[in-house]
């Protein structure tokens, strides 16, 4: 049980951005929008580039 309260506030999450539409920074916006709402809500955060 001490691990599940280890990682009690931390999510996960994972953006495709469509064939196409890549390399134009939509998924950038999107994840940091992520983020920013994740750290509101008081999740611990980390993440990997884009």
């Amino acid at each position: 049980m001490a691990g599940a309260r280890r990682y009690r506030d931390t999510v996960e999450d994972s953006v495709s951005v469509r064939e196409g539409r890549q390399g134009i920074g939509i998924g950038s916006a999107l994840l940091g929008a992520l983020v920013t709402d994740a750290r509101e809500a008081g999740h611990h955060v980390s993440c990997l580039p884009v």
